[in-house]
């Protein structure tokens, strides 16, 4: 296994999380074989570097390898062809020695995560547009987060969020949510039948 460049491991770790990549997706990314050995080599490394994830985002690692696994081809290659294109970007960007472009490939890394912050000043939940329930989607996504999780950071209740991410149009960001509102799901109930064995 050839040695990896921990920056590089960090920045792939962003688009990772911004960009949906399965660890097939990632190993491609790093010059390595997708094998399942690769795939489980990259996981672990991710999931034990406290320099690569934090604490935090290993919640959201393990979620987007359960999203990825079993991904169709479609949003496979749309997440892979979405990150190769930053990535080629960030080389030219060091190799010219461009600060700008760098800054705006970091920029575009923290979109999500911005528009959300922006969308949390936001007074009343009535009317909202498409575009901001996709934000809400997307970062619900991206930071596996539940519905009554989005409802503790914005007050936006569960009808109306599911009510609204009915409403999307994005087959890709569709998919999307099912699989975490599925993932959440299933959480809950392993929750439940684990208090109901303790009281038996």
């Amino acid at each position: 296994m050839k040695e990896l460049n921990i920056e590089k491991l960090k920045f792939i770790k962003k688009l990772a999380l911004e960009y949906r990549l399965s660890t097939k997706n990632i190993c491609k990314l790093l010059g390595l074989e997708p094998t399942e050995e690769n795939q489980q080599y990259i996981y672990n490394l991710f999931m034990t570097n406290d320099e690569i994830l934090r604490y935090e985002e290993k919640k959201e690692f393990i979620y987007l390898n359960y999203e990825t696994t079993g991904e169709e081809k479609q949003s496979d290659k749309i997440s892979y062809t979405t990150a190769q294109l930053a990535v080629l970007k960030m080389q030219k960007a060091l190799l010219t020695g461009d600060k700008d472009l760098v800054k705006q490939i970091n920029d575009k890394m923290k979109k999500i995560d911005k528009e959300f912050a922006d969308l949390r000043r936001r007074p009343k939940w009535i009317d909202v547009t498409p575009e901001e329930i996709l934000t809400i989607s997307k970062y619900r996504v991206k930071h596996a987060l539940s519905k009554n999780e989005i409802n503790r950071l914005i007050g936006i209740g569960d009808g109306t969020l599911t009510k609204y991410e009915r409403l999307i149009e994005s087959e890709f960001w569709k998919t999307k949510i099912k699989k975490l509102n599925e993932y959440n799901f299933s959480l809950c109930h392993v929750s439940v039948n684990e208090r109901k064995k303790k009281r038996i």
